[in-house]
C-alpha cells in the first residue's frame, strides 16, 4: 500500500511545542517546585477567561497548553481556543514577544505561512537568538520545499540549543537537499551522545532517523529505529502523534499492514492516524482478510464525516489527507489530483511531492508531475519512494 512518508517539517514542529524555552528569557513565575501543577489542560470555551492586554503572560499559558493538547490529540477546537486566547493580540501588528512565537505557530497550523514568516521575522528583530524561533522558521522552510533556507535558521542554534536539537534540525533539511547520507550518519552519532537528553529531543531525532533511513532503502535500519523509539516512547508513556504515524507509513510501504491496528487503534480520534488505520484496514481487507470489512467501512465513513465537518469550519488546510483518502480509499484520482496540485501550492514536502506524483500517474496526467520534477532537480533530494513514483508515471 503507498503512502506518503510524514514529513519532517511536522515532526519539527511538534518538538517546538514539547521543548522547554530555550530563549534567554525572564520567567513570568517560578513555582516553588518542579511538582507544581500549573495548568491540567486548557480550558474549555464556557470556562475560558477573558482576556485583556494586559493578560499577556496568562493568555500565553492558555494558548501554549492547548497547542501542546492539539498537537497530542489531533483535536482541531484546541487551536481554535488557542487562537481565542490570543484573540486581544491577533491583529496587532506588534504584539507582545511572548506571543508572536504562539500566533506563528497557530499561522502555521493553518498554513498561513507567509503570516507566520512575518511574525517570526518581528520576533528575531527583537531577540536575534531566540532558538525557538528560529526552529520555527526552519520548520516552515522545509514545510514549503526550502531546505537550503531552513539550513540557515538550524545554523543559528549553534550555542543556543544542544547538540542533538541543533544535529538534528540540520539533518532534517540536509535528508532533502541531497545530503542523506551525511544526514544519517550525523543522526547516529549524536543519538549515540544522547542518553540523558530530553525524551522529545530523542523520539524527533530518532523519528527523522528512521524515516531518512526508509527513503533510502535501508529497511532494517528504519525497523530498528522506529521499533527504538516506540519502544521509548511506550516507557516514557508518550503518546507521540508524529512517531506513530511515521511507523505507519512505514509498515504499510513495507507490506506490513498487520503491524498498524494493534499501534493506532486506541488513537483514532486523530484524523492522520485514523486515515493510517483505515489504509492498514483496506490493505488487509485486500489480502483476504474479510473479517476487517465493518471496521475498514466505518474507519472510511468516520473519516468522511470529519472531512465534511472541516469544510464546514472553513478549514481548507487539509488537502495532503483528503487527497491521499481519495487516491487510495475512494480510489478517485481526478479529485485526489486536483486535492494533490492544492497541496503542492502551498506545501512541498517529500510527503506532499509522492502525493502529487501518484495522483497524477493514477490520473493519467503526467504532465501535472513536472511541478515535483522541477522541485526534486532543485533541492537534490534523494528519496527512493519519489523515484519509484516518477518511474511510474505514464510516458
Amino acid at each position: 500500500m503507498p503512502r506518503r512518508p510524514i514529513a519532517a517539517g511536522a515532526v519539527l514542529v511538534a518538538l517546538i511545542c514539547q521543548l522547554p524555552t530555550i530563549a534567554s528569557a525572564s520567567p513570568v513565575y517560578t513555582p516553588a517546585s518542579r511538582d507544581t501543577v500549573l495548568l491540567r489542560h486548557a480550558p474549555r470555551p464556557a470556562s475560558l477567561p477573558a482576556t485583556s492586554r494586559a493578560d499577556a503572560p496568562a493568555a500565553a499559558i492558555i494558548a501554549r497548553a492547548a497547542i501542546e493538547s492539539g498537537r497530542a490529540t489531533g483535536d482541531p477546537r484546541e487551536f481554535g481556543r488557542a487562537q481565542a486566547a490570543l484573540a486581544p493580540w491577533w491583529q496587532v501588528p506588534v504584539p507582545p514577544a511572548s506571543l508572536l512565537l504562539l500566533r506563528a505557530t497557530l499561522k502555521q497550523q493553518k498554513h498561513d505561512f507567509s503570516g507566520a514568516l512575518a511574525d517570526l521575522e518581528l520576533l528575531l528583530k527583537q531577540a536575534p537568538r531566540d532558538a525557538q524561533a528560529h526552529l520555527t522558521r526552519a520548520s516552515i522552510f522545509l514545510a514549503t520545499g526550502q531546505p537550503a533556507l531552513a539550513k540557515r535558521d538550524c545554523a543559528a542554534l549553534i550555542a543556543q540549543a544542544s547538540l542533538l536539537t541543533l544535529s538534528t534540525c540540520v539533518a532534517a533539511a540536509g535528508a532533502v537537499n541531497g545530503q542523506a547520507a551525511d544526514a544519517l550518519a550525523s543522526l547516529n552519532r549524536a543519538l549515540s551522545r544522547a542518553a540523558e537528553a530530553p525524551i522529545a529531543e530523542r523520539l524527533w531525532a530518532r523519528t527523522l532517523l528512521a524515516e531518512v533511513a526508509a527513503a533510502q532503502g535501508d529497511k532494517t535500519a528504519a525497523a530498528a529505529a522506529f521499533d527504538t523509539a516506540l519502544g521509548e516512547a511506550g516507557a516514557a508513556n508518550i503518546s507521540d502523534p508524529y512517531l506513530l504515524a511515521a511507523a505507519a507509513d512505514f509498515w504499510l510501504d513495507s507490506g506490513a499492514a498487520a503491524r498498524v491496528p494493534p499501534l493506532l487503534n486506541d488513537h483514532t480520534a486523530n484524523d492522520g492516524l485514523l486515515l493510517r488505520l483505515a489504509l492498514a484496514q483496506d490493505a488487509l481487507v485486500a489480502s483476504g482478510n474479510r473479517t476487517l470489512t465493518p471496521e475498514r467501512n466505518a474507519s472510511v465513513q468516520a473519516l468522511r464525516e470529519r472531512q465534511a465537518l472541516a469544510r464546514a469550519r472553513g478549514e481548507t488546510f487539509h488537502a495532503r489527507e483528503e487527497g491521499r483518502f481519495a487516491l487510495y480509499l475512494e480510489h478517485d484520482a481526478p479529485r485526489a489530483l486536483a486535492l494533490a496540485q492544492q497541496n503542492w501550492a502551498s506545501q512541498r514536502e517529500p510527503a506532499d511531492a509522492r502525493l502529487l506524483l501518484e495522483a497524477a500517474a493514477a490520473a493519467g496526467r503526467p504532465a501535472a508531475a513536472e511541478p515535483v520534477k522541477s522541485w526534486m532537480q532543485s533541492t537534490g533530494i534523494e528519496d527512493q519512494h519519489l523515484n519509484a513514483a516518477l518511474a511510474a508515471l505514464p510516458h
